[in-house]
């Protein structure tokens, strides 16, 4: 049986309230993926609203559905909040045990640990030699859990960490290789340009473009003054030679090239 020192510790506020919170934030936060404000906010709000008068009976089962509601709902992205909500849920578990554990095999030392607590009145220890001894276990078994939890909270997070660096290092070699392949085709690429690039250059340097009936000749075939209806190729100098003179708009244009 516990006594009143402990009864009155697990009712405490400074355990309640902050589980409660936390219990409302986290399901806010986590799994519906509200900002950390806005989660905070409603935290607050449902935990005031479960300590109403009228609801505060049924909160510690509300607390504790939110709290399964928020380990089931994030089992798939395991992080640090949901170690912390694992072990809060253990300690108002706890909580609730005792405090119902007591009102169900001692009713009577319950209802007077209960309006003490409210009314703030002195209450009796109850004689027994049992209790210590019955603390003690509860808090061994306590701490056990919460070292399981965290032994294998601490094995789950090793484990995922491996996985999701055997995936890393997977998609890194996948990227080394589209980057080399990459890079062998922009090399592939830039030699046919620099090719082209030569012939094209050689080209404007050396070509030209004679339409029949013209008295000019052309370096660019996508002039608008060249008819390529019917025409001759020649060098420039050929060209030049036949009479033919230098197109003004291909000759400007090919000095901006050359230049």
């Amino acid at each position: 049986m516990p006594s009143y020192r402990f009864y009155k510790f697990c009712l405490s506020g400074w355990i309640t309230v902050p589980l409660m919170i936390y219990s409302f934030f986290y399901l806010a936060f986590i799994p519906l993926d509200l900002p950390w404000w806005a989660a905070l906010i409603i935290g607050f709000l449902c935990t005031i609203v479960c300590l109403f008068p009228l609801i505060a009976p049924l909160s510690p089962f509300v607390v504790c559905v939110v709290m399964l509601f928020g380990v089931i709902l994030s089992l798939k992205s395991v992080t640090v909040f949901f170690y912390i909500l694992c072990g809060a849920a253990v300690l108002y578990i706890a909580r609730n045990f005792v405090v119902f554990r007591l009102a169900k095999d001692h009713p009577d030392i319950s209802l007077a640990y209960d309006t003490a607590y409210r009314n703030g009145g002195p209450v009796p220890e109850p004689p027994t030699r049992q209790a210590p001894a019955k603390s003690r276990r509860w808090c061994l078994v306590a701490a056990v859990v919460l070292l399981a939890l965290s032994i294998s909270g601490n094995i789950f997070q090793f484990m995922h960490g491996k996985q999701v660096e055997g995936d890393l290092s997977d998609e890194l070699s996948k990227l080394r290789q589209v980057h080399s392949q990459t890079c062998a085709d922009y090399n592939a690429v830039k030699n046919d340009y620099d090719h082209i690039h030569d012939d094209y250059l050689f080209w404007v340097k050396f070509g030209a473009i004679a339409p029949d009936g013209s008295s000019q000749y052309h370096i660019f075939p996508g002039c608008a003054d060249c008819d390529l209806t019917a025409f001759w190729i020649y060098n420039s100098e050929a060209a030049i030679d036949q009479g033919y003179k230098v197109c003004r708009f291909c000759s400007s244009r090919r000095a901006n090239l050359l230049n």
